[in-house]
């Protein structure tokens, strides 16, 4: 990402991403014995009001314009026209690697995960960690390392209260060769990557 007489240009890099052992971040959900697949509603570059969007944002599909509309109604956090985002939604490690940071942020809970050079990912809004705190790669309570396995569970979905409508749903974002500033598309690669083998009941 470079910054040009005050504007947010993001880069679109070409980068080589290895074949395997990444998962989609988000898991299924069952709600009322139907499963739902997560898909990504707002792309890499799409303009904000703080400037391109540097991820990708993730919820689940409705089947139709009445699907669970009395569970996750449109126009609450939990839900739109076409989409929903319950809560308990897990959020996965896209790929093995190392805890870097787990805090709390002003747009919620938020994960770094180190997957050696040259990658890390970013999960930003979770409501609840499945993690304690970590700080440059170290728990914080305990001092030790924590590796995660791809699929892990992270934490759960939820929505910036920075958000005046507080829509609930995963940033999900690819750091390559550095941090935030180093953010490149991982939407075409995300369509050969399986699903992690959770399926979570929502009740």
């Amino acid at each position: 990402m470079l910054l040009a007489l005050g504007v947010w240009v993001l880069t679109r890099r070409r980068v080589s991403w290895p074949a395997e052992g990444w998962v989609w971040p988000v898991g299924q959900v069952r709600v009322r014995g139907r499963v739902y697949r997560p898909v990504i509603t707002s792309g890499f570059g799409d303009i904000r009001a703080e400037g391109p969007h540097g991820g990708v944002d993730i919820v689940y599909p409705r089947r139709d314009t009445k699907d669970l509309i009395d569970l996750y109604p449109p126009g609450t956090p939990n839900g739109g026209a076409r989409w929903f985002a319950p809560p308990g939604a897990p959020i996965v490690a896209a790929r093995a690697g190392k805890v870097w940071s787990v805090e709390q942020t002003p747009k919620g809970w938020a994960v770094v995960l180190d997957h050696g050079k040259p990658f890390a990912t970013f999960y930003q809004h979770m409501e609840t960690p499945a993690l304690e705190p970590h700080e440059k790669g170290v728990n914080t309570r305990t001092g030790g390392e924590t590796h995660v396995n791809a699929g892990r569970v992270l934490g759960f979905m939820g929505y910036s209260p920075q958000d005046p409508q507080r829509v609930r749903h995963l940033h999900f974002a690819v750091w390559y060769e550095g941090t935030n500033d180093e953010s490149v598309d991982p939407e075409q690669a995300m369509r050969s990557w399986p699903l992690s083998n959770i399926t979570t009941d929502i009740t």
